[in-house]
């Protein structure tokens, strides 16, 4: 599928009708990718370009799932930044770079989840890794807390449900708590959800 007007980026300076042209002397061949036998920009190129376009949470949930379904490496990501490091796009990306014990989230859900907690002044966490065999959403290991969160999408057939109940049980099993949070419950009263948390951790640290 085709978004008009199509857009071209060339290191020289061309005019087409009813085509958008950027015009960047520092395109290089790594900035090269092919799609149905059409030459496009890889995609690290893409994101650096569409980058100033989009609202924060667009481009968090954007670059994270490039990032998790392996369309992006990290490595491709931090090339074109530093290539282009004057640029806007830049900017944007380079807070996405180098964050330890961060994997790329799932969901909106967990892109607003962390930095409520920065906003907060909680610890944090690890995300989206392994604990005991199983991926947790959210940990905090000197609390020994797990984090789930549940969104009705992902959690709404007895499957999920039965799913669910058998990770909290295998992990409390390793001494280590699930606290569940809903996508409903964060967005209806996040002042009580921020209590509550606060409260266990720091219980578990005491």
């Amino acid at each position: 599928r085709w978004t008009f007007p199509l857009e071209v980026t060339t290191k020289v300076k061309r005019a087409r009708p009813g085509i958008v042209t950027h015009r960047c002397q520092s395109l290089n061949r790594s900035d090269n990718s092919l799609q149905h036998g059409v030459k496009t920009t890889s995609p690290a190129r893409t994101l650096l370009d569409i980058a100033p376009r989009l609202t924060p949470k667009q481009l968090t949930r954007t670059v994270n799932s490039a990032l998790r379904e392996h369309q992006v490496r990290p490595d491709a990501l931090k090339d074109v930044i530093e290539r282009n490091r004057f640029e806007r796009g830049a900017t944007l990306l380079t807070p996405f770079l180098d964050l330890p014990g961060r994997n790329p989230t799932n969901s909106h859900f967990e892109d607003d989840f962390l930095p409520f907690l920065a906003q907060h002044g909680l610890p944090t966490p690890l995300t989206n890794v392994y604990v005991n065999g199983r991926q947790v959403d959210v940990y905090f290991p000197d609390h020994n807390l797990i984090i789930e969160l549940d969104g009705w999408a992902f959690h709404k057939d007895r499957r999920a449900f039965e799913d669910d109940r058998e990770r909290d049980a295998h992990q409390l099993a390793h001494g280590i708590r699930t606290l569940r949070i809903t996508a409903e419950r964060f967005r209806a009263d996040r002042d009580r959800e921020l209590a509550r948390l606060q409260t266990i951790i720091d219980e578990a640290g005491a």
